[in-house]
């Protein structure tokens, strides 16, 4: 393989779209075909922003085509990243370089990799920082990529340059900033490209769900009466980690709830049935915390499931109740104090599965269903003493929710 990955028209075209981009929005993208034709459009990107393996590009018409790495020049995203195809070193396949820094020595990137471009080639620069010395791990200097860079930048240089190869740290941005200096010392152009891709992306979101849920109780003798669907109210925030974990992203924020539902519970007792009867609505202020994951897609469609829990804040009012012990034919034997369900704030368990779909440039719709348990968020001690009937009795409420909110 050549030193020259790219022919030297295409950098002459780089360097005029560089100058074009200037006068351009910032979210126009390019392409430059094999004829080394310059086509604008809208380049759809991944989930991991600084990775391409197969390009899908529609242009200003809107027609949509897809490219493999060689079968165009290269391309250049609005936010000032630029990529060129060429070969992989190790793998021997082509593939879309990410361009850092290009001149007399370049630094390229792809797939986390970084590479300098020499007279024979393109070289990968390898960070081990450990290797066996007398059966045992011991840590040592990285040797891998000082060699290289001390070969493809430190001749004819001065003694200071070199040592800084020697110190620099295995890191691209101080690597970066050697090739800069490389240049600059020996009065050579060279161009700087790539996007600033932020540590932390954080997206609220604000929607709407149609909750249903079921009630179960611990104890054989009470009855499970249905609990009313409900509408709920999405206040959420996602953390993503653009730079390090693109895929992976944190939900926390407020969900709002309420449910209308029955305590009803009967105890055989001497000569009768000994009953408690609530009708309450529970209302719940939930804090979740899910941890999600893409697990495919692209900028606008992606799919992503998530698991969590929910802290809930639960408030119970009563509509109706009554506790009294009734003989099998109905009359009434004694009518007792009210024995309501005690409610407690609980922590349950929540799943999502969701897909996200890109309105503008700014914000995006996002559908899913979520499956909620709240375990054992009320408990009632059911006692009859003249009765002689007595039961403990804990409630859960399992159910779903499928959902709908905008995200910014």
């Amino acid at each position: 393989m050549k030193r020259k990955i790219a022919p030297a028209m295409l950098m002459i075209l780089m360097n005029l779209l560089s100058n074009y981009l200037i006068a351009q929005s910032d979210t126009k993208d390019f392409i430059i075909d094999q004829s080394g034709t310059i086509i604008s459009g809208e380049i759809l990107k991944p989930l991991d922003p600084r990775r391409y393996q197969v390009l899908v590009f529609s242009d200003d018409k809107g027609v949509k085509s897809t490219f493999k790495p060689g079968e165009i020049q290269g391309f250049v995203l609005g936010n000032g990243a630029r990529y060129r195809s060429g070969i992989d070193p190790d793998s021997g396949e082509s593939v879309f370089f990410e361009e850092i820094i290009v001149g007399d020595r370049s630094l390229l990137a792809h797939n986390s990799h970084l590479f300098i471009e020499l007279d024979e080639g393109l070289k990968r620069l390898e960070f081990r920082t450990k290797k066996d010395v007398e059966m045992k791990q011991v840590r040592t200097e990285s040797f891998g990529y000082i060699g290289l860079l001390a070969y493809g930048l430190g001749t004819d240089m001065e003694f200071e340059f070199v040592e800084s190869i020697r110190s620099v740290p295995p890191r691209k941005g101080a690597i970066k900033e050697l090739f800069k200096e490389y240049h600059e010392l020996k009065g050579l152009d060279y161009e700087e490209f790539g996007a600033d891709y932020p540590f932390l992306k954080i997206s609220p979101n604000v929607g709407v769900g149609y909750y249903n849920m079921f009630q179960s109780v611990n104890g054989t003798r009470a009855t499970v009466q249905p609990v009313s669907s409900s509408i709920g109210i999405n206040a959420l925030v996602d953390f993503q980690f653009l730079r390090d974990a693109p895929r992976f992203f944190i939900t926390s924020g407020l969900i709002f709830q309420k449910f209308q539902t029955i305590m009803d519970i009967n105890i055989p007792v001497m000569g009768g049935r000994f009953y408690i009867y609530e009708d309450f609505d529970l209302n719940s202020v939930g804090l979740p915390l899910l941890f999600n994951y893409y697990l495919f897609g692209n900028k606008r469609i992606k799919v992503h499931p998530g698991i969590g829990m929910n802290f809930r804040v639960l408030n119970k009012s009563t509509n109706e109740s009554f506790t009294e012990a009734r003989r099998e034919n109905g009359t009434l034997i004694s009518a007792y104090p009210f024995q309501q369900l005690q409610v407690g704030n609980n922590i349950g368990l929540l799943v999502r599965l969701g897909v996200t779909t890109q309105i503008t440039s700014k914000t995006a719709l996002v559908l899913e269903g979520q499956v909620h348990r709240m375990p054992s968020f009320g408990e009632i001690f059911a006692n009859a003493p003249s009765g002689q009937g007595s039961g403990w009795y804990k409630y859960t409420l399992n159910g779903y929710s499928l959902n709908a909110s905008v995200k910014f």
